[in-house]
This record gives structure tokens, sequence and C-alpha cells, in this order.
């Protein structure tokens, strides 16, 4: 991870971000990366956004959180959910992950980590099958039943390092007392956070089989949601977007599997990896990276 770090720095000072090279390299690495997407994996890591709100007010954010209203995900649905899977094949249950908006606003976050552990017991032994990812503002808060709970239940903390003022060096003096493991998300610990501006075609006629393709979190950021899952993490939160600018992307059955009507995991398997028509709404050829982050003007041109 080091090494992709150090490569991806020094290319982004060959190649600026705002350059057309840059741009067509990108598109080339996505085309050529796409056989995962396409992949037909054997184990499932999904994740659940637990909360749609955040303290933070990102611009641009994949799942619309700066527009979100609070809301607080179930823990008696995630149960219900996790049983089910459990029931299809847990063994092949492999990861969860814990996000939001922030998920440490959750009041009954600990009730999320407990449950993981109950329905999946081999979820991960020895660490890396639960994991909680944060922006870290609210770590210094936690008290010690969190900590003690995290460690109980092996939950490694992903911590999004974002430019603001936060002292990630106290978080890791505490997390190394209860032994619980901190991960920096996309090695934010060596390098600043940036934004990306994923555009949306509000008119809906993009190349879904194209968009699949190039898209970041396709088969990627599978996400469960009420009894369904879905191929990335933007489609179960459309709505956010759809509420807040008056519009109607369009998210139907077909965007997602019903796990309490497939007979199997390889139904859900097959499913995961195939474009949806979902897909026409994205414009990943007009996406921009590594954007210097900032906070969100709450304006429709953040995404699209």
């Amino acid at each position: 991870m080091l090494f992709q770090t150090a490569v991806a720095q020094a290319l982004k000072k060959i190649f600026p971000p705002s350059g057309k090279l840059f741009k067509q390299l990108r598109l080339i690495n996505q085309y050529v990366s796409s056989f995962k997407r396409l992949k037909k994996w054997r184990q499932l890591e999904f994740g659940i956004n637990i909360t749609d709100h955040c303290n933070l007010n990102c611009a641009c954010c994949s799942v619309f959180s700066p527009v979100s209203d609070e809301v607080f995900y179930s823990v008696e649905t995630f149960k219900k959910d996790c049983l089910r899977l459990f029931q299809l094949d847990g063994e092949k249950i492999s990861k969860i992950t814990l996000a939001g908006g922030e998920p440490l606003l959750h009041p009954q976050i600990t009730a999320f980590f407990d449950t993981a552990r109950e329905c999946f017991n081999n979820l991960g032994i020895g660490g890396g099958g639960v994991s909680l990812i944060t922006n870290a503002l609210l770590l210094p808060k936690m008290g010690e039943a969190f900590w003690l709970n995290c460690k109980k239940n092996k939950v490694d903390i992903s911590i999004t390092k974002y430019p603001i003022n936060i002292d990630c060096v106290a978080i890791e003096k505490t997390a190394k007392k209860y032994d619980v493991k901190i991960i920096y998300q996309d090695d934010t610990n060596l390098v600043t956070k940036t934004t990306n501006y994923m555009p949306l075609d509000l008119t809906g006629k993009q190349n879904i089989k194209k968009e699949f393709r190039l898209c970041f979190g396709a088969n990627k950021c599978i996400t469960l949601s009420n009894g369904r899952l879905y191929t990335c993490s933007l489609i179960p939160s459309v709505h956010i977007f759809n509420k807040y600018f008056n519009k109607n992307l369009i998210v139907s059955e077909a965007d997602s599997i019903d796990i309490y009507a497939v007979e199997s995991m390889d139904q859900i398997f097959d499913f995961l990896c195939k474009p949806i028509p979902f897909c026409r709404y994205c414009n990943w050829e007009k996406c921009e990276t590594q954007i210097p982050w900032h906070t969100s003007g709450r304006q429709i041109s953040e995404w699209t």
C-alpha cells in the first residue's frame, strides 16, 4: 500500500489531475481494472450505512450526507438480514463494514458490532471481519464501553483523515490501550484527503455496460439496505438526492437483489457482477478526482 501511494503521488506530479492526459490515463486504468467488476465473487464483503447524516459537510459526498435528514438504521432490521444471509451460507460472508454518513452518530453503534459477531461466528477470525469507517471526530468522546466492545468483537476502526484538526496521535494511543486496530482509509495518514466529483446524468441516457465497467464502486462497494443488496453504495442513497433537489432518478427492483427471494449465495454473486438499469444515470467520463477537499454548499452542481 505504501508503494502504491508513492507511485500515485509521483504520477500526480508528472500528470496534473486537471490535465487531459491524466484523465485519459485514469479511464484506461479503469477499463483495465474492469475485470474485477465483472468477476463473480466466492466470498461476500458488504457495507451498511447505519446513518445517512454526518457531522462533516463534505462537498460531492457520494452518499449525499450533506443534504440528508437525520436517519438511524434499525438494529433489528440489520439482525434480521444478517440471519438471512447466514441461512443462505454464513461461511461465505467474509467482512461487514459499518459506514454512513457518520456511523458514530448512531446511539446503538455497539449493538451492530455485537449483532455482526453473533450472526457470523467465524467472521474474520483474528480481526478484519468487522470494520467501522469513521471521520474520527467523535472517537475522542467515545467511552470505555465502546472501546471494550470494539476489542471484544475485534472491530477494526478505519479512519478517513480529513484536513481538519483531529488529534490522531491521541486516538491511536487510546486504541492501542484497548488493543483495537486503527487503519487509515486511502492512506490518509500519508496523503491529504481529496474529493472526487462523480456527476449524475439526470437524463439517464448513459450506456449501462460502459458505466458499470468504468465505475469505481461497482461490485466493490456492495451495500446492504433493508433486505436488499446493491452493487454499489450510491443507489440505496439516491433517494436523499431526489428528495432534497426534487428529482426523480428511478431505482427499480432490478437495481438490487432481494436476499429473501433468492435460494443461494451464488445467485447473489451472479447479480452483483452485472450492470443494472440505474447505471444509465452515471457519467464516469466526466468524473474528476483529486480535487482539494472542501465543504459542501449543498448545490446540485456538486452531483451533476
